[in-house]
């Protein structure tokens, strides 16, 4: 071969080194000065001259021996011929998909891929196996008959066969039924090579290439896919899939939205149970609230029987349990009517709309909108909503208020200075002991603003009729008056007197006027009056009576003076007594009223031979009417009725002397002895007894106490008082010692008082009845809520309307008892059929017994039971004693301040005498409230004492009934039948029970 021009030559030494086995050929040049001429075309002849076919391009062997023609290296060994290498086969190849194992069944899958046995793995041989068979061939001809003949045929035969794989376990992963396990890239045969000689290399075939589909896979051309749902493993050439169902489970919420429900079906038993935080956050996703779900412990509690049982479950309830709730109520003025609903949660009885809409109906309101409640309704049904609150089923009218009155004073008010030196004067009034009770009670000097002079009989204030507004309608349907407009609120004190829409001053004085935060008016008329001496005589002159009223106010006392100058004044000169008088001069000293007390007496004319009568009590004059001290009639107090005590001396019988004797009046005027009546024969009747003195008088004694009788020569005593007829003007007001029984009715503004029994043939208006004993009103009271009646013992009566009834012992009411006050310390029985108790407020320490309380409109009904309520009293009578005696130790503290002030400014000075006493007074004060504060605390103990006691029900409790013991309350919402209440004192609460028959 011709050398090229130009190409590279190098003087060198070459060696050529071809390895073992023929896959390349190594060159190694080494410059040499004295070497032969090389260059790439004589090192490539030298190659092909050892019959080496894959020999590097000229070039490239050029570019190798560069480095030595430019000296910079001595020698270079670079592979001149190479072979190409053969390629091995491949078998089938999976590429995995996703199949990671969840965290939650890890440690379930490590323990049933550690107990699984070696994978059984195998595949599908056909093999073709020849057979003989008859077949019928068709003739020839259409009427020769078919032929049979025996031919022979191959049939496929299929089976499956094991393959024996490497069993170790490559990975694993968690599979879906249906899911695809792997894309299997296809096998590889393999190329073969050739060495520097160009001869062929070949390879080795595989002895299996195929990748296996295992237990529970199948194969579709390159993929694989899981035939069921469970733990994938693999190896070199296999894959399996051992089975592993997991719990299926999904919640539903029900119809009406209220309840969340768990659907559950049970997988394999290794499989872990259904994370609890994904049923809530599935619930959660359905917008059910998290916190009307059973605690997580309890869900997991269902699911974890439900999985034991092994047996699939549908709408198991995951809520917690609510009652339904179905309710209707109208507002107290039945202006408005609305509707709660509440859905039933868990396993309680679900809302029912039938039950909803006979509810409706069954509350009779009229005017109601039915199919905007039917579709409103049904929506909150099928909404998400649990509760509907006050949902409106049907508004009323409300009636209009008509003008209020237009209010005026009749006093011309002092200034402002004056009203200033008023109440400066008030603090020296105020520490009197007659000073008006109100003053340190509700109307204090500091609520003070206005003040007026004012005169008895005066108008002090007065305002025009309110005007009543349009009427409205309730929602029953029923009309509604209009409201009148407000009229002045007041609240009067001492000496004044509302009279219809009028206020009059009842004395001379001065008008205090105050206001309250709710802008009630305070007046009151303070006086101070002396005390009054009157002395009137009796229509013969033969006695002479005397009546001291009280002082007003800080006014002076009556003194023995200006008593005997009133009986001067009245015309007394003859037949004074003198110890009388001093008596009366005593009790008047003291700020008490003398009453009817005989100062002077007369002395009757004797004939020879006749006895006299002389009567040692003032016998009752049988008017109609008495003059008050004030001057004015009074004929409700009536002067009919002389009282007697056992005991008491009524009159004696003087004996008889031999010769006459003229007489005289109080007056001084002489009675001759002829022109003396003779004295009667007196006898003593029942109540009296007749006794004879050392000196032959005869004194008549009463036996019993009662009213004293002297008719028909007789002196008798009755220890009972009887009224013919009502207790109105013409009887007036009934005191009796003893039993008072009344055939007819007392009517309003009349009072009977007995230390006896009280018995009512007919009813009581707005009157006081008072008694020690039992009080008997065959027919009823109609108070107008002014009536009183009050008794130590019990009290029996028809019905009760607008009324306070007092009671120690036990009342005992035929039919109702309406809008009536009733304190009992014993039993309220109302035993009839129509022994309702509606309205009012009620305290009966040993419970009630009752048809039916409350009504169906609500009416309001307080009872209280089970405590001593008299002790309630005496807490409040104990209480408004302690704020009169804080007001007072505040006046005294003030007072030493002022008094140490002085004394500071003195020097240090000692202590004055005034400043002395207000320390003790002070110190007394102190004392006086530790021990009411005390009493307070004792009483307070007792009233929490409970008494055994029952409010029974023999009919309905309505609502708007709220009953009461020991602070404790409960409120009837629906009416109850036949049912009782009493007080658990282990509980502290009130319980209702089913009612038992006695």
């Amino acid at each position: 071969m011709s050398r090229a021009k130009n190409e590279l030559q190098l003087q060198a030494t070459v060696q050529l080194e071809v390895a073992e086995n023929g896959r390349s050929a190594t060159v190694t040049v080494e410059r040499a000065p004295n070497g032969e001429s090389w260059s790439a075309s004589r090192i490539i002849e030298l190659l092909k001259s050892r019959d080496i076919a894959e020999i590097l391009p000229r070039e490239e062997i050029e570019r190798r021996l560069k480095p030595l023609a430019t000296s910079k290296v001595d020698s270079a060994t670079f592979e001149a011929a190479a072979g190409e290498e053969p390629s091995p086969p491949r078998p089938e190849r999976p590429v995995w998909t996703d199949h990671k194992i969840p965290e939650a069944l890890e440690e379930a899958a490590e323990q049933i891929l550690s107990a699984a046995p070696p994978p059984n793995i195998t595949k599908e041989v056909v093999t073709r196996v020849k057979r003989k068979k008859t077949v019928t061939r068709k003739p020839l001809l259409p009427f020769l008959p078919p032929r049979q003949e025996t031919v022979e045929v191959v049939d496929r035969d299929t089976h499956r066969e094991k393959v024996y794989v490497d069993p170790t376990v490559e990975g694993s992963g968690w599979v879906e039924a249906g899911q695809k396990i792997a894309f299997v890239e296809a096998a590889d045969p393999g190329a073969a090579g050739k060495d520097i000689y160009g001869n062929p290399i070949f390879t080795s075939a595989l002895p299996d290439s195929q990748f296996y589909a295992g237990m529970n896979v199948s194969r579709k051309r390159d993929e694989l896919f899981a035939e069921t749902s469970g733990l994938l493993r693999y190896g070199t050439n296999w894959v399996e899939v051992i089975p592993l169902a997991l719990h299926s489970w999904s919640v539903r919420l029900s119809p009406d939205l209220a309840s969340c429900l768990l659907d559950l079906t049970p997988g394999s038993p290794g499989a872990p149970l259904p994370a609890i935080s994904a049923i809530v956050e599935a619930a959660k996703e359905q917008s059910y609230p998290e916190e009307a779900l059973l605690p997580a412990g309890e869900i997991e509690r269902i699911v974890a029987g439900i999985v034991s049982e092994g047996r699939p479950v549908e709408g198991v309830p995951i809520s917690r349990p609510q009652e339904s709730l179905v309710r209707i109520d109208v507002t107290p003025d039945n202006l408005r009517a609305t509707l709660t609903l509440r859905k039933s949660r868990g396993e309680a009885r679900p809302l029912s709309l039938k039950e909803v809409g006979a509810a409706i109906m069954a509350a009779g309101l009229k005017s109601i909108d039915k199919k905007r409640i039917q579709k409103e309704i049904t929506e909150f049904y099928r909404g998400p909503q649990v509760d509907l609150v006050d949902y409106p089923l049907a508004e009323g009218k409300a009636p209009q208020t008509g003008a209020d009155s237009v209010a005026e004073f009749s006093v011309r008010f002092h200034s402002a200075k004056q009203t200033a030196e008023l109440l400066e004067a008030l603090k020296e009034t105020g520490e009197c002991d007659a000073a008006p009770s109100s003053l340190s009670g509700d109307f204090p000097a500091s609520a003070i603003e206005q003040t007026g002079p004012v005169q008895r009989e005066q108008r002090v204030f007065s305002w025009s009729p309110p005007t009543a507004g349009e009427s409205g309608v309730d929602v029953y349907g029923r009309t509604l008056p209009g409201v009148s407009g407000r009229k002045p609120s007041l609240r009067l004190f001492e000496n004044l007197e509302e009279k219809q829409n009028v206020v009059i001053a009842t004395a001379d004085g001065v008008l205090d006027v105050g206001k309250e935060e709710d802008g009630t008016l305070l007046l009151r008329v303070r006086v101070d009056a002396d005390a009054r001496v009157e002395v009137s005589l009796s229509a013969d002159r033969m006695s002479a009576v005397l009546n001291v009223s009280r002082r007003i106010g800080c006014g002076r006392t009556a003194d023995e003076g200006a008593i005997r100058a009133a009986v001067t004044a009245a015309g007394v000169t003859a037949g004074v007594d003198d110890a009388a008088v001093r008596h009366a001069a005593a009790v008047a000293g003291k700020g008490e009223s003398v009453d009817q007390l005989i100062v002077a007496r007369g002395e009757p004319p004797v004939r020879p031979g006749q006895r006299q009568v002389k009567y040692l009590v003032p016998l009752a004059s049988n008017r109609g009417v008495v003059i008050r001290a004030d001057g004015r009639a009074d004929y409700r107090n009536q002067d009919r009725m002389t009282m007697i005590r056992s005991g008491t001396e009524i009159a004696e019988i003087i004996k008889p002397t031999a010769s006459p004797r003229d007489g005289f009046d109080v007056t001084g005027k002489s009675i001759a002895a002829e022109s003396g009546s003779a004295a009667a024969d007196i006898q003593p009747g029942p109540g009296v007894v007749q006794t004879a003195r050392q000196d032959g008088t005869t004194v008549f004694r009463a036996e019993s106490s009662g009213e004293l009788i002297v008719e028909n020569n007789l002196i008798s005593v009755r220890p009972a008082h009887a009224v013919k007829g009502d207790v109105d003007l013409q009887t007036g007001n009934v005191r009796f010692n003893g039993p008072v029984y009344v055939t007819g009715t007392v009517r309003a503004g009349f009072f009977v008082m007995a230390q006896g029994e009280i018995r009512v043939g007919e009813g009581v208006e707005s009157a006081l009845l008072s008694a020690d004993d039992d009080i008997v009103i065959n027919h009823g009271v109609r108070g107008a809520g002014k009536a009183v009646i009050r008794t130590k013992k019990d009290l029996r009566l028809g019905f009760a309307e607008q009324a306070t009834l007092l009671t120690v012992g036990d009342i005992i009411v035929a039919s109702a008892c309406l809008h009536t006050r009733i304190k009992c310390n014993g039993k309220l029985a109302l035993p009839g059929e129509k022994g309702n108790l509606i309205g009012g407020h009620i305290q009966c320490r040993n419970g009630l017994d009752a048809a039916n309380i409350g009504s169906e409109r609500g009416v309001q009904t307080h009872v209280s039971f089970g405590q001593n309520y008299l002790i309630s009293d005496q807490i409040e009578v104990e209480l408004k004693a302690v704020e009169k005696v804080k007001a007072n130790l505040a006046r005294v503290d003030g007072l030493v301040r002022k008094a140490e002030r002085l004394v500071g400014s003195g020097g240090g000075a000692p202590a004055t005498p005034e400043l002395t006493a207000l320390y003790h007074e002070k110190s007394k004060l102190l004392r006086i409230l530790e021990k009411r504060n005390l009493r307070i605390f004792t009483l307070r103990e007792k009233f929490e004492e409970h008494f055994d006691s029952e409010v029974r029900v023999r009919g309905t409790i309505h609502p708007g009934t709220t009953l009461e013991s020991h602070g404790r309350t409960l409120e009837i919402t629906t009416p109850r039948k036949r049912v009782s209440y009493v007080f658990n004192t282990t509980a502290g609460r009130i319980e209702e029970r089913p009612m038992q028959d006695s």
